[in-house]
């Protein structure tokens, strides 16, 4: 798959652009992570196995997510593998701030560095700029941005070995 990055910084106001998507980055996944797996899925979990809390938090994230002008199934289908991610973190942890942190700097990386969307949101400062190769949308998202790409679904793949890799904490 194709995409490529082209370096651009200008002085001035950029800086101050970066660090206050830095912020809203931040107290965006705050706030999503707070309601969908501190609250939401832990409520669930009360009542019912864990791994259908995780599932269905994972998916009410997604739908979250897929009400975003750009949508595909794969896209849906990332989303849902993101939130089990964050969910079995918190589960397995016992740590939200863990999970807030992944989230926060993903959409950071993914949107002021790299340059890609993020929800949806595709004009955001960044240190780069991402051209996509339309052609190639299956691996690289297209349109959708690379969060709808097979590279993004092979990587939360690698995600998920790495996280079961953890210690449990008690």
């Amino acid at each position: 798959f194709q995409v490529t990055f082209q370096i651009i910084h200008s002085a001035g106001s950029f800086d101050f652009m970066i660090i206050l998507f830095f912020i809203g980055f931040l107290i965006h996944a705050f706030c999503e992570t707070t309601l969908f797996f501190g609250y939401f899925t832990t409520s669930i979990a009360r009542d019912y196995k864990l791994s259908f809390a995780i599932t269905v938090g994972a998916v009410m994230f997604s739908l979250l997510h897929g009400s975003t002008e750009k949508v595909s199934y794969l896209l849906l289908i990332n989303t849902i593998l993101f939130g089990a991610l964050l969910g079995i973190y918190v589960f397995k942890r016992g740590d939200i701030w863990g999970a807030f942190s992944i989230l926060g700097m993903w959409n950071f990386a993914g949107g002021c560095i790299f340059g890609g969307q993020v929800n949806g949101v595709d004009k955001i400062p960044s240190l780069f700029i991402m051209e996509i190769d339309t052609t190639k949308a299956l691996a690289n998202g297209g349109s959708v941005g690379i969060e709808g790409g097979l590279s993004t679904t092979v990587a939360l793949l690698i995600a998920f070995a790495l996280i079961f890799l953890l210690k449990t904490k008690k």
